[in-house]
């Protein structure tokens, strides 16, 4: 009884710790008012309602594989009716399992060291940067804890040689690539870790002794023939693999020191200097399992997982960006602050490894991109803390560098006081600065979390300040009637995605020109007929419209400040009007010098299906600049299908032609054909760019399409002074 409460004694502070820091990411997820990270929150949301529904990932309904574990364990969530309620459990759920990481942690920990540093270990862990995307729909908040897990069992399997723990840690190592793809650098990492802890045991170190110069040779040259072979391996499996290695090997080195860089001020620097300098065994220190287990799995999970995001933000840099993927680091946090924890025990470091190590960290420090410049950088939540105090107190990247530099000055001086120090007094103080220093840096972890926390809030804050007040406002108008999206030209998705992520009667996504987006099953429907039917027809009852989707039906609801529209179909699916090629300001565009900027409108019926006229209006209001003229010209007629399943004109009918300049709009009222007809614009492009506006785009003129029955002379109309 005595030993169970003495144990029990002992894990208070590491649950009330756990509990603080639990009720401080609550809140900062509480705090988040609605996804911002898309696409990769949407899907992994359409994927556990799907599981929460069915009990196999889906997304938009259509069966999807298998990704990883991380949308199961949101997935109960959402069995609750009310999105806001599910979302918000969703979020306490991630921050829950993200502060599990704790507990593995711990163990690993008290596998070297006392249980005080352990708990400092544990605490300091979920206590870093990264622990600000548990308030966020990502599969980090199940990986981190599940990488902390597989390096405590791979270490006290090595350790202790029993076949429970064995057979756990295998578990572990195969199963980490469920919960996240990228965690296969965890099972590297344990095959790894068994080849280096055997080649540490005594036995290999007895054999070792008895090695020429040529044998150590031989066996470096053997190592590098078989990292050639496993690249070639690699690479024949990695398409990824295959170009970062061959082709950007100078990208690999670089990236990979950037993303140590962020890493090594999200975490306050003193955890990394110890961390790599403890790599190394200080002369005189007992061999025992523990410590060598350890190591080799400290050496292994860093070098696999450091691999990964390095060859990541290699091969990123060819498709996407040039990105600092410290994102992809974060799973060897435990590992460094167990290592300060033993650190913080023991006091002993090799001068050697710890020179080299605050070069290292110097040289990652000064050459990192800090990343002012943003509120927030997603892809390394290690910046921060200085992106807040950049906004708060101006601090600049000169002032940012000395900064960082300062404190590693002051890591140098801690760590190296004892070969530094003389007397007996002066020594007697060096554990408290230690401790002081270890206290310092978790404090600075935690408060980069919380930066990057209410930034990443903020940004959550200014999405739903463009929103409509009630989020579900389909949901609320329609009930468990399935809705469509359509819409055309989209240019910016995010609105679609926070519509779709609110609206769980949103079953589809669609749009008139290809531009709807993911993720999931998208669809550009055919006109079935001239007079606008679209096929196929989902035979849903409600729709939702973008701008200039005009669908035959009853508007049911228009909320500001977005410009959707939720109609009742009239069955069958069809268009009344439609337009494309005019951009959300309303300008037509095209992309290079010269280029002719184009329209299309239609109209498929007319009120009474009476014949009449269409005013068509083309504009450069919207410029007030220097003249820039464009020959403007103007289309009307019959409306057939083409070869494609669009619009397109069967016989042009009437044609008007014009000079637009800036200031100036010309409205054209135009005999139309019997319905269904079509009006074409073009319009020769300027750039803004080119009078020192900063829209670089090619615009050509503003255009409006409107049916009218009454006709009306052509008019020009200028702004005043033009």
């Amino acid at each position: 009884m005595s030993n169970r409460l003495d144990r029990f004694l002992a894990a208070v502070p590491l649950l009330a710790g756990v509990l603080v820091l639990g009720i401080v990411y609550a809140w900062l997820a509480w705090a988040h008012k609605t996804p911002w990270l898309f696409t990769d929150e949407l899907e992994l949301a359409q994927i556990s309602r799907a599981i929460a529904d069915t009990g196999h990932p889906a997304r938009r309904g259509v069966p999807y594989m298998f990704t990883s574990l991380a949308p199961y364990v949101t997935a109960p969530a959402w069995l609750i009716d009310n999105t806001k309620t599910a979302y918000d459990v969703a979020k306490y759920i991630n921050v829950a399992a993200m502060l599990t990481a704790a507990f593995p942690t711990y163990w690993l920990a008290r596998m070297l060291v006392p249980a005080r540093f352990a708990t400092f270990a544990a605490l300091a862990a979920v206590g870093v940067p990264a622990l600000a995307y548990s308030a966020q729909l990502l599969e980090e908040p199940v990986a981190y804890p599940a990488a902390a897990l597989a390096f405590f069992l791979f270490a006290r399997a090595l350790a202790s040689r029993r076949p429970v723990w064995i057979a756990l840690a295998v578990l572990a190592g195969v199963g980490a690539p469920l919960v996240r793809d990228q965690l296969i650098a965890i099972t590297a990492a344990g095959v790894l870790a068994t080849l280096l802890f055997s080649f540490s045991s005594q036995r290999v170190r007895e054999w070792r002794g008895r090695w020429s110069a040529w044998d150590y040779a031989g066996l470096v040259l053997l190592v590098a023939l078989a990292l050639v072979v496993l690249s070639g391996l690699m690479g024949s499996q990695s398409h990824e693999w295959l170009v970062a290695t061959r082709y950007y090997k100078g990208r690999i080195i670089e990236y990979g020191l950037w993303a140590g860089g962020a890493f090594t001020i999200g975490v306050g620097i003193l955890p990394v200097v110890v961390g790599l300098a403890t790599l190394a065994r200080p002369r005189g220190e007992a061999r025992t399992p523990e410590r060598r287990a350890f190591r080799s799995v400290f050496a292994a999970g860093l070098v696999c997982i450091a691999i990964y995001a390095a060859v990541k933000a290699a091969y990123l840099s060819t498709v996407f960006s040039t990105l600092i993927e410290e994102r992809n680091l974060i799973y060897v946090a435990p590992l460094f602050l167990v290592a300060t924890a033993w650190w913080l025990h023991e006091r002993r470091l090799r001068t050697v490894p710890l020179l080299a190590s605050i070069g290292l960290v110097a040289y990652m420090l000064v050459t990192t991109p800090l990343q002012l410049q943003l509120h927030l950088y997603f892809e390394a939540y290690g910046f921060a803390i200085l992106q807040m105090l950049n906004r708060q107190v101006a601090l600049d990247v000169p002032g940012a560098t000395w900064l960082i530099c300062c404190m590693l000055a002051i890591v140098a001086a801690v760590t190296l006081a004892p070969r530094l120090v003389r007397g007996a007094r002066a020594k007697r103080l060096l554990p408290g600065v230690a401790v002081g220093a270890a206290l310092l840096a978790s404090a600075w972890g935690v408060a980069g979390a919380v930066s990057a926390g209410t930034s990443s809030n903020s940004f959550s804050q200014d999405f739903v300040n463009n929103l409509p007040s009630d989020l579900r406002w389909v949901d609320h108008a329609v009930g468990d009637e399935p809705v469509l999206y359509l819409g055309q030209g989209v240019k910016d998705p995010n609105g679609v995605h926070e519509l779709e992520f609110w609206n769980r009667s949103l079953k589809a996504v669609w749009s008139l020109d290809g531009t709807a987006p993911g993720p999931g099953f998208i669809l550009t429907p055919d006109l079935g007929s001239p007079q606008g039917e679209l096929s196929p027809d989902p035979g849903y009852p409600y729709v939702v419209t973008g701008p200039g989707v005009d669908i035959v039906g009853t508007l049911i609801a228009a909320p500001s400040p977005i410009n959707l529209k939720l109609i009742r179909i009239d069955p069958p699916l069809r268009l009344r009007t439609s337009q494309v090629g005019v951009e959300g300001d309303g300008w037509l565009s095209c992309s290079s010098p010269g280029c002719i900027a184009r329209a299309a409108y239609s109209q498929f019926s007319t009120p009474g299906n009476k014949r009449g006229y269409v005013e068509v209006t083309v504009s450069r209001q919207g410029w007030t600049g220097p003249k820039a003229p464009g020959k403007v010209t103007v289309r009307v007629g019959t409306l057939v299908i083409g070869g494609d399943n669009q619009p397109t004109f069967g016989e042009v009918t009437q044609t008007r032609a014009w000079t637009a300049n800036s200031g100036v709009k010309m409205v054209f009222t135009v005999p139309a054909p019997a319905a269904p007809f079509r009006v074409e614009v073009e319009s020769e492009a300027f750039t803004p760019h080119d009078f020192g506006a900063s829209d670089a785009r090619y615009l050509g003129v503003q255009p409006a399409f409107r049916f009218v029955t009454t006709p009306a002379a052509d008019r020009e109309e200028h702004l005043p002074g033009f």
